[in-house]
């Protein structure tokens, strides 16, 4: 399949409006220089979805170092894949 046939049949299924989906990629290479996400990687994500592009590293996915939630629900989320309310 193309990339003009999946967006075709991914327009006529979805909405001329719907917002393309999120690919991700493993490679020894970057694609764009790697930067300091200053936050969670899942709000960094938000530049993909608006049509940039971003690496994730070992050195910049600091989600990890949280001492405790962010949000009483994230616990429950991360834990458990509860859905947040």
């Amino acid at each position: 399949m193309t990339i003009n046939e999946f967006l075709s049949l991914y327009k006529q299924a979805f909405g001329e409006d719907a917002p393309l989906p999120v690919a991700f990629g493993y490679s020894n290479t970057a694609v764009t220089d790697v930067k300091k996400i200053p936050r969670c990687m899942v709000g960094a994500i938000r530049k993909v979805c608006e049509g940039g592009a971003l690496t994730l590293s070992a050195d910049n996915v600091l989600c990890g170092e949280r001492k405790r939630p962010s949000h009483p629900h994230h616990a429950q989320f991360y834990s458990h894949g509860a859905p947040l309310h």
